[in-house]
């Protein structure tokens, strides 16, 4: 498929920002080497290699002019772990692609590391998206799914967080493994969410059972790995497979995981606490409504970016009226229309945050 003028754009600004975001990677890694040598007051500076690749974009003005005139302010995370976390949100109108777009960004992303193999989380909100996303990446036909093919030579495996997973799927094919919001929110009880659950469908993550000194050994490798309360032993679960997989997270519809009233703030941050202690590697936000206080805008596209493209779809109601109507009487009825849509715009203002 190929890219509309505007989704070239977003391309090339993500491509601009990997560039200067593994060159960073590259210098901080360079120097950890030496960091006894290092005073503290530097170390905290060079361990947030993302803030650096963000200020250097700043520096050549390949922002969005918004995040310009706030100084290019940068959202910093850290993962479980404690490492930075480079993370980075493209803002695409609904109806824009941000689906094919999270394809892109994973096909850009593996470019820069060079492999082929790993494992994605892509994140959706609502069953309606999840089915459609399956759709498009289950089906080999489809674009999206064409466009991952490509990235990693053909060795892709579509997934659901159900499916048994191994580290040799890992290894040798990109996983795809897609999510709904709920399977990850530990504002619920996480006890009672299946990704926590103790299991046996992840061979090779975990040292075998009863291998005292190879469970010691990983327990120290992966200190943020959830245990069972009784035996202290790491638990066999999918968010310890994350944890240790350390993926790329696509969060699709990210303002419904973060939205950006203030009466969600604290569960919107609490809800970025939850991936950042899946470990990943790097995080992603599609979204036409980004929270300014969680994400990187790094890519904004308008809707008269989208209009030009005439991507813009509005649907459009018919009703007929008697022949002798008036064109008065039809500019009535269609002024009471925009004053019915005025009011319940701004009322899901006053109720979201979002008009």
């Amino acid at each position: 498929m190929e890219l509309k003028e505007y989704q070239q754009r977003a391309s090339d600004r993500l491509d601009a920002w990997l560039d200067v975001l593994f060159d960073e990677r590259g210098k901080w890694e360079n120097r950890l080497k030496a960091l006894s040598s290092i005073e503290q007051a530097d170390t905290d500076l060079i361990a947030d290699f993302p803030k650096l690749a963000w200020k250097n974009l700043a520096a050549r003005h390949e922002l969005p002019d918004s995040v310009l005139q706030r100084d290019a302010q940068y959202a910093h995370r850290t993962t479980g772990s404690g490492l930075p976390l480079p993370h980075a949100c493209l803002k695409i109108p609904t109806g824009g692609g941000k689906t094919l777009m999270g394809a892109v960004a994973i096909e850009r992303i593996l470019m820069r590391t060079g492999r082929q193999t790993g494992l994605v989380l892509w994140i959706v909100p609502t069953k309606a998206i999840y089915a459609q996303t399956k759709a498009a990446l289950w089906n080999r036909e489809h674009p999206y799914r064409q466009r991952l093919e490509l990235a990693c030579g053909g060795r892709v495996k579509v997934m659901e967080k159900d499916d048994a997973l191994s580290k040799n799927d890992i290894e040798n094919h990109l996983c795809v493994m897609l999510l709904m919001f709920q399977s990850t929110n530990r504002i619920n009880d996480p006890d009672y969410l299946r990704i926590n659950r103790d299991s046996g469908r992840y061979p090779g993550f975990f040292p075998e059972d009863g291998d005292a000194l190879a469970e010691g050994r990983f327990a120290t490798a992966h200190p943020i790995l959830t245990r069972d309360d009784e035996s202290n032993r790491v638990k066999h679960s999918l968010s310890n497979v994350f944890k240790v997989s350390r993926p790329i997270v696509v969060l699709d519809e990210a303002h419904k995981a973060y939205g950006g009233t203030k009466t969600r703030e604290a569960n919107a941050s609490r809800y970025a606490e939850t991936i950042n202690e899946m470990d990943p590697s790097m995080v992603i936000e599609l979204t036409a409504t980004p929270n300014a206080n969680i994400s990187n805008l790094l890519v904004d596209v308008t809707g008269v970016e989208l209009q030009d493209e005439q991507m813009v779809k509005l649907p459009i109601q018919v009703r007929t009226v008697s022949s002798s109507a008036s064109w008065q009487h039809t500019l009535t009825v269609a002024r009471e229309r925009l004053d019915t849509l005025a009011d319940a715009a701004n009322a899901f203002d006053a109720r979201t945050g979002r008009y």
